[in-house]
């Protein structure tokens, strides 16, 4: 830095400087010549903050240094450095496919013509480093003047090349010791995770928050999200793989094993050890079934993450992976995260520990009971269990299992449950005890957690008019008290049996649509509450009985002005989820919606007429649901009593709950 500085200074003054200590940027005559300069810095990878130290003076957001039109331009890996000293940042994005296809051409053909065999390859390669500049150039490099054998060969370890892994590391060697653990378990196990469910699962591994690791793991570019899940650049992937396989050259010794010939050589053959932390495994990539032996975790005392699923299911996954009659006879106490699509045993070891646990997914599996006893579960967070036909996008569920008869709802700290209570094909399971839990809950003036989404109990009755309005009162008046506080756009829903929009709703409309003139305090305004009157209709097949089929309905709003213009004022959906907990062609159904989102566009048209238009269109599977009546109601801070009259009017007969 100090040569850096001194070449700098030689320029500017039009003489050499042979010794630092002679000059420096705070000397009044430097500073004076800097300002009557017109310059443009460059200072390229700068990682440390300290070795900015002596350059601060020149940085335009500190100091006024430069003459007019000066520029000074930092690039950095790491974000945090630049939000320290600069007064504009931008994140270079990486290359589009053309600009990445004319890099890689340049390199790797230059001026030659490609053969058929070439342009085939040619098209897949910026694909397979995703943009990345430093890979298209070093592997076209390489790859000028080879055979197509050759560019087939490469391409499979482009990650290993010394040139990349050796740039790549830069980032991941300025990690603390932790912080690089943080990344090599988000590159093995949780790309594509949603990022709160990952950093609850990693708080716990870490016995700490980890929200300011992954920041920094963000900040360095090691990590990236994208709709609020975990991404990761495929490079960056295959460095954290090589990095674990240089652990050791016994698989069952290194921390992590995600590559199948290395899973199966450690569990069939037993020779998995405690240095085993986690195990990842796509099923419907084996080729053979795997039969594992009662002992096969036997030795893996620190395992914590354990996942075998499949990401492409069919019934041939179902049984890839077998175990004996006799079931697993261990499993680590300190498992956190527990993910065993299609387990195939009735049972979970006798003496499984699910104190850790803050994940447990067993979808599509034989299970019949989790454990025997009670079980200190306070960081259980997602339980996923047994057979479902359908993929559920973006939620997770409970308890999806027609031989489950025993739960273990009555020790479950309901505050702790928190982002799912669903049973789905439950049929013989008693769903009494969480009712009767939630009640005595709510009775001792304790606070069910805000964080409950989702819950469901199909085909139950709800234990007594005075439970079922507690609990009501609770999810619609509590949560939403707390939710205006916390979360601007938050929505609460209920689907419920009825044909008839209660008589609270002021604003009535027959069919599908309702205009009405909002009223002018609409600065006043709360929430909106939307009540839909509708019958499902029967699917064209009745095989469709055995699939999941999703629902929605979608909101269109359009307002007219006081001068009579009219224009669209928004378009939102409403609802949309699965039906299998609703009765199809049988009764009319009720929507009940409170809406936060929406305040702000009332506020803005406050006097102005409004028409709303319901819709619900083919999936093909069946015709469109018939849409009867619909109704809306306004939430005003002047109606004290809003919040009690939303739920009291609400019938006490069975019904479908649903928060979302």
């Amino acid at each position: 830095m100090a040569d850096l500085q001194r070449s700098f200074l030689s320029q500017l003054l039009g003489q050499e400087i042979l010794k630092m200590g002679s000059l420096s940027f705070r000397d009044t005559f430097v500073r004076d010549r800097l300002r009557r300069k017109k310059v443009f810095i460059v200072l390229d990878d700068v990682d440390d903050l300290m070795l900015l130290k002596d350059w601060e003076v020149l940085l335009p957001r500190l100091h006024r240094p430069l003459g007019p039109g000066s520029k000074v331009l930092l690039t950095s890996r790491d974000k945090q450095v630049l939000t320290n000293v600069v007064d504009e940042t931008y994140e270079v994005e990486r290359l589009s496919y053309e600009e990445a296809l004319q890099l890689f051409i340049s390199k790797a053909l230059k001026n030659c013509i490609s053969t058929t065999d070439h342009r085939c390859l040619i098209e897949m390669i910026p694909h397979h480093v995703q943009g990345n500049p430093l890979a298209l150039v070093v592997l076209g490099s390489s790859l000028y003047g080879k055979s197509t054998e050759e560019w087939y060969s490469a391409l499979n370890k482009v990650a290993l090349n010394p040139r990349i892994e050796n740039v790549l590391r830069i980032s991941y060697d300025g990690l603390d010791t932790e912080q690089q653990s943080i990344f090599l378990v988000i590159a093995h196990f949780f790309r594509r995770f949603e990022q709160e469910q990952a950093i609850r699962i990693l708080d716990v591994i870490y016995c700490r928050r980890v929200i300011y690791d992954i920041n920094t793991l963000i900040d360095m570019c090691l990590i990236t999200t994208s709709d609020n899940k975990l991404e990761i650049h495929d490079l960056l992937q295959e460095m954290a793989f090589s990095i674990v396989r240089a652990e050791s050259k016994s698989p069952g010794k290194r921390g992590r094993l995600c590559h199948l010939p290395d899973v199966i050589h450690a569990m069939e053959e037993n020779k998995g050890t405690e240095e085993i932390q986690g195990i990842y495994v796509d099923i419907s990539k084996l080729s053979r079934q795997i039969q594992l032996k009662p002992n096969a975790f036997a030795m893996m005392d620190d395992l914590r993450l354990l996942k075998f699923f499949s990401s492409h299911f069919s019934e041939d996954n179902k049984d890839k992976i077998l175990l004996p009659s006799t079931g697993l006879y261990y499993l680590s106490n300190k498992l956190i995260y527990f993910h065993w699509e299609g387990f195939p045993s009735r049972s979970l070891p006798q003496r499984f520990c699910a104190e850790h646990l803050v994940e447990l997914n067993l979808r599509r599996s034989k299970v019949e009971k989790l454990w025997t006893g009670v079980q200190d579960i306070g960081n259980l967070r997602n339980i996923w269990n047994a057979y479902h036909r359908a993929t559920l996008i973006n939620q997770r569920y409970a308890l999806d299992c027609e031989s489950l008869e025993t739960t273990m709802i009555s020790t479950i700290t309901l505050g702790n449950l928190s982002d799912a209570l669903n049973f789905v094909n439950c049929f013989n399971l008693d769903q009494k005890p969480l009712i009767e839990a939630m009640h005595l809950k709510i009775l001792s003036g304790e606070k069910i957690g805000h964080d409950i989404i989702r819950m469901v109990l199909p085909g139950s009755e709800i234990p007594g008019e005075k439970i079922e309005h507690d609990i009501i009162q609770m999810l619609l008046k509590g949560s939403t008290e707390f939710l205006e506080e916390k979360i601007e756009h938050y929505t609460i829903q209920m689907v419920l049996p009825g044909s008839e929009i209660p008589e609270w709703f002021g604003y009535k409309g027959i069919g599908s649509s309702l205009t009405m003139q909002l009223p002018s305090n609409c600065h006043q305004l709360k929430g909106i509450a939307f009540c839909l009157v509708f019958l499902l209709p029967l699917p064209y097949s009745y095989n469709i009985f055995n699939e999941s089929v999703w629902f929605r309905i979608d909101l269109d709003c359009h307002v007219k002005s006081k001068k009579g213009d009219g224009h669209h004022m928004f378009q939102h959906v409403l609802y949309y989820d699965e039906l299998n907990f609703l009765k199809i062609g049988a009764s009319d159904h009720m929507f009940l919606h409170y809406e936060l989102g929406f305040v702000d566009h009332f506020r803005k048209y406050s006097g102005n007429a409004v028409t709303f238009k319901f819709y619900n269109e083919s999936d093909g599977i069946r015709m469109p649901c018939m849409l009867k009546s619909c109704g809306l109601y306004l939430h005003f801070d002047e109606n004290p009593h809003a919040d009690t009259l939303f739920v009291e009017n609400i019938p006490y007969k069975r019904r479908k709950m649903r928060e979302r």
